[in-house]
């Protein structure tokens, strides 16, 4: 009999195809300063690992439907290994699919000019990490036009853009 209880809630109400999820970091990430602790082994014993990894086009159409900045779509299209890389940076920092979310609050409505600013540099690098952040910068000299853009003036797309560049439309 499995006790569906976390100290004096009951969740045996629910049935038997309810499940508590819970999320954390895995012990083997207590040296990344994410102030884990390890599980006691009742709690291991009352639970079941399943180990996430992101999917690059289930996230592309989340961020779609989110309205991230188109500028990151382009370049993560052209970059997908950027999408998740957790301390790939000698500074321990990296980035993730939530970073990205984040940078594109942080630069929606700016012009790429604006963003190659030494305040704006510092800031991407800081949200993405180092050398994500790098790379993205860099991109901006050779962004094409943005699909909207091109679809409002009638100019042709390039060959290669994904159908996530037309979905946006």
């Amino acid at each position: 009999c499995q006790q569906k209880k976390i100290n004096t809630a009951d969740f045996s109400q629910y049935g038997k195809k309810f499940f508590l999820v819970i999320a954390g970091n895995p012990p083997e990430d207590t040296d990344l300063n994410f102030q884990v602790m390890k599980f006691n082994p009742a709690f291991m014993d009352r639970t079941m690992p399943i180990d996430l990894t992101p999917d690059f086009d289930g996230w592309m159409e989340w961020a779609i439907t989110n309205l991230i900045d188109e500028r990151i779509l382009i370049f993560l299209e052209k970059n997908p290994s950027y999408l998740h890389q957790w301390f790939a940076d000698e500074d321990r920092r990296g980035c993730t699919n939530r970073s990205w979310a984040d940078l594109s609050s942080l630069i929606k409505g700016d012009s790429n000019e604006a963003l190659k600013s030494a305040s704006y540099r510092t800031a991407i690098r800081g949200t993405v990490g180092n050398a994500a952040g790098q790379a993205f910068i860099s991109s901006l000299d050779d962004m094409k036009p943005l699909f909207k853009e091109c679809y409002l003036e009638g100019k042709p797309i390039e060959k290669g853009e994904t159908a996530f560049r037309q979905k946006l439309s």
